[in-house]
């Protein structure tokens, strides 16, 4: 699933290099269709992206786990954050 995703983020990100492109900009019907395209999988590029930065700040809480000072709050942001990415996931 992941992978896909990430396909279609890479998708979103191609279509806004043509767009900027000038024989894009410069031709508004070029232009509409890719900003089309691109607005129908904004969405699930947000979704993808948020997913991927919870991901992330889960792994750092893991790695603060370890330090004693740190363990408390490292645990609380852990567990917020998981419960975000499942949340995430159901979208």
């Amino acid at each position: 699933m992941l992978e896909k995703l990430r396909e279609i983020e890479e998708k979103y990100n191609s279509l806004e290099e043509r767009m900027q492109t000038p024989e894009v900009y410069t031709d508004p019907a070029a232009y509409a269709k890719l900003a089309k395209e691109q607005k129908e999988i904004a969405p699930v590029v947000e979704a993808y992206r948020k997913y991927t930065k919870l991901k992330a700040d889960a792994e750092g809480a893991l790695e603060l786990m370890s330090d004693p000072d740190f363990k408390e709050m490292a645990q609380e942001e852990y567990e917020a954050a998981k419960a975000e990415m499942e949340k995430t996931e159901e979208e």
